[in-house]
């Protein structure tokens, strides 16, 4: 199945909120766990921006998972 540049970015973004809850952090915490200003964070969440694959590593690294799991679809 093809997915969109749109549909990717934004399943990243709903991975990315899915592992902050799990994880009870809010946006600030894992801002500063990760070392992306929060605004950054919350256009990654929200599907707005295409991220670095460094910046999903930093995230993956301070939720304590595998960045592989930021990319499920």
């Amino acid at each position: 199945m093809v997915h969109s540049k749109e549909d990717i970015i934004k399943a990243i973004g709903k991975n990315v909120r899915k592992h902050r809850k799990e994880k009870k952090l809010t946006i600030e915490t894992l801002s500063i766990k990760a070392s992306i200003d929060y605004s950054q964070l919350v256009r990654i969440e929200n599907g707005k921006v295409n991220t670095s694959i460094y910046n999903m590593f930093l995230i993956a690294e301070a939720l304590n998972i595998a960045t592989y799991e930021l990319l499920l679809l």
